[in-house]
């Protein structure tokens, strides 16, 4: 994270050689410096310094599975230059590393692996897409963490029902083993209510742009513009002030 510090206000000013080896000869005195100093520095201990830190920024795309996440995801990645977190990429990763089956513990175990990543790159001071669904209930706490270090866009995806259940059963046969489960598009057709907790976004309270992709509409330029809306008026933060 980087920080400059602003406005140019003036702070206690440290001795000078001559002043430290003027205190350093008085018995008794060792913290003493002539009264002028002490008057100057009196005046100057009641000023401040305003710490404003250049927070990183992250994007937080969320939405129903087959809602259009990844394509946009990938595409902000390309223009921005700035990494990308695929929860659905860390699934084929894990997934293959550790020869296991679809399991509800190795997905549990992508969360815990994301948001750790994710909070990584943000200390460090990096930029970060975030492409995931995300529980509109449980995610607001998981979230938390990340909004300490960065400043936030949020995406959301909306799209019709039966559009994204079309495409998610015409993507399965072309995607990753660990997606490529008949019987898990057959549910997602079936149960009305499979994953509906993905379909409103978390309430983390950042700036929300919500987009419906049902149309297949070019809304790309106008989620460029949102990010960079948000970043311009929110990228330094005020912290605490510094004492001199």
């Amino acid at each position: 994270m980087s920080a400059y510090y602003g406005p140019a206000l003036p702070c206690r000013r440290a001795q000078t050689f001559a002043e430290r080896r003027w205190s350093c000869r008085t018995p008794g005195r060792a913290d003493a410096v002539p009264s002028a100093r002490r008057a100057i520095n009196d005046r100057r201990s009641r000023t401040t310094f305003v710490k404003w830190v250049v927070a990183s920024h992250l994007v937080l795309i969320t939405g129903a599975p087959a809602s259009g996440k990844s394509s946009l995801a990938v595409g902000l990645a390309a223009t921005l230059g700035w990494p990308l977190l695929s929860r659905d990429r860390l699934q084929e990763i894990l997934h293959d590393a550790l020869a296991q089956e679809a399991t509800s513990s190795l997905s549990s175990a992508t969360w815990k692996v994301m948001y750790a990543l994710a909070l990584d790159l943000l200390k460090g001071g990096s930029n970060l897409i975030i492409d995931s669904s995300l529980d509109q209930f449980r995610a607001v706490d998981e979230v938390r963490p990340l909004l300490a270090y960065s400043t936030t866009s949020h995406i959301h995806l909306d799209c019709a029902r039966d559009i994204r259940v079309e495409r998610y059963s015409l993507r399965a046969a072309h995607r990753h083993l660990w997606f490529n489960i008949r019987e898990l598009a057959k549910r997602y057709a079936d149960e009305s209510d499979r994953w509906s907790y993905f379909e409103e976004p978390p309430a983390i309270g950042q700036p929300l742009l919500r987009i419906d992709t049902s149309e297949n509409e070019d809304y790309f330029d106008q989620v460029l513009a949102f990010v960079e809306s948000v970043r311009t008026c929110t990228s330094q933060k005020p912290s605490a002030p510094d004492t001199p």
